[in-house]
């Protein structure tokens, strides 16, 4: 299962914003739990990954279209090829 949300805040977002995008990107195994892919964003930490259960690590924003690329690149490192 893959669920992304992505949204516009309106101006005067602090700057781990980046772009003035708030983002949620999770995939995940339904049968599981222990397999999942999170990229999100939120103050202070900024945008970063969690692969399984761990820590999160930071990433470096460059567009949308980067993030979203780094996201599916790490879902098939967890979960093997697949179609979209």
């Amino acid at each position: 299962m893959v669920y992304m949300d992505l949204f516009r805040l309106p101006p005067g977002h602090p700057d781990s914003y980046p772009e003035g995008l708030r983002f949620s990107w999770i995939a995940f195994d339904p049968d599981d739990d222990s397999l999942k892919v999170l990229f999100d964003c939120h103050d202070p930490k900024g945008a970063h990954i969690h692969i399984n259960n761990g820590k999160p690590t930071p990433i470096k924003w460059t567009s949308v279209d980067d993030a979203q690329g780094l996201f599916f690149s790490a879902i098939r490192e967890v979960f093997g090829d697949f179609d979209i």
